[in-house]
């Protein structure tokens, strides 16, 4: 009698505190516990890097890619200073700029925000990284990490389908039901989709984008690695915002992968030109190197220090003559590029 009362208290006591937990609908390959959902968003390092991404009259979530720069999904919205990016720990960052990718189709729908400063953070944040391809994914358990309607939390679930160029898909456990597992709630746009990899680490491998047919769908990062990497190195987004191959060699402006005299005819044409309207590949070809709309003396002394690598020089004497400070600051410049040694 007493063992039977004992085991009665004990199943009581359990139905009080499940009661007080939303019941959990229950994802591909995890337990039907919300709380791990809230414990994985937040006790991973790898999505430490996963923030609330506050635009005017709205929320997402997005990712820190490490620098300056997040990635999230160009619906959200913002302009490029009316977006505020905020860390679990409260650290928050306004930001500088905002370029998106063409909205065609889902898998564009991504945005990249220069935040003002670069994030000071706890070193147990690590930076989100871009999977360089998708070759693999599709089947694997994917992890979503973002800001919905119930707070920061995670769900799984398995990618049905994962290309370098198309959209990523992953299959809800319940597309009626908006609760942890079946993920993609509201507030959930922009956040990452991770797939952990051998070594343990986590890689991105989308965007938060849309819910169709019973499918989550993101926004495929991986086929903007190229343009969002080079961005980074060069602080030039247009090839991401246009959509277009990234040049493969600085300098080079019809990326024949040669540099030689032709560039320079071709820096000579845009020379002083205002390039806004222009494709980041139009105002490339034109010697607009650092994508700020014209082609000035940054962009010469680019194409220079480029020709020297190849045993040339620029012409400077082609240039209009500018007034004397401007001259001024043509001769510093020169004195000031490296000189690089030619193989004998």
């Amino acid at each position: 009698m007493t063992i039977l009362l004992r085991c009665s208290f004990i199943i009581c006591l359990l139905n009080l505190l499940l009661l007080g937990r939303a019941s959990a609908i229950n994802p591909v390959g995890t337990s039907n516990d919300n709380q791990d959902y809230f414990d994985l968003a937040n006790n991973t390092n790898d999505f430490l890097s996963v923030g609330l991404v506050s635009v005017p009259g709205a929320s997402c979530s997005g990712a820190w890619i490490g620098d300056d720069l997040v990635l999230t999904a160009r619906h959200c919205g913002g302009g490029p200073n009316s977006i505020t990016f905020t860390f679990p720990n409260g650290q928050a960052y306004g930001s500088i700029n905002h370029w998106t990718s063409n909205l065609a189709a889902n898998v564009n729908d991504l945005a990249i925000v220069q935040l003002a400063e670069t994030p000071n953070v706890p070193a147990n944040y690590i930076s989100g990284k871009i999977r360089p391809n998708n070759d693999g994914v599709a089947g694997q358990l994917g992890t979503l990490v973002g800001y919905s309607t119930i707070g920061r939390s995670a769900g799984h679930n398995t990618i049905t389908a994962a290309s370098n160029t198309g959209e990523t898909q992953a299959i809800r456990s319940n597309a009626s039901a908006f609760e942890l597992g079946a993920i993609l709630n509201s507030g959930d746009s922009g956040g990452p989709l991770f797939v952990q990899e051998d070594d343990g680490s986590f890689s991105i491998v989308g965007v938060a984008a849309v819910l169709f047919n019973n499918f989550d769908i993101w926004a495929n990062p991986v086929a903007y690695y190229e343009q969002i990497e080079f961005g980074r190195q060069t602080n030039h987004f247009g090839f991401f915002q246009d959509g277009e191959p990234v040049p493969q060699l600085m300098g080079d402006t019809n990326r024949d992968l040669i540099l030689d005299h032709r560039d320079v005819q071709n820096l000579m044409t845009g020379w002083k030109q205002d390039h806004s309207g222009l494709t980041a590949t139009q105002a490339w070809l034109r010697g607009d190197f650092d994508g700020n709309h014209t082609t000035d003396l940054k962009d010469v002394f680019t194409l220079h220090q480029a020709l020297q690598s190849n045993g040339l020089s620029f012409p400077f004497e082609a240039l209009t003559v500018p007034e004397p400070s401007g001259m001024c600051v043509i001769l510093i410049g020169i004195a000031l590029l490296p000189r690089v040694r030619q193989p004998s």
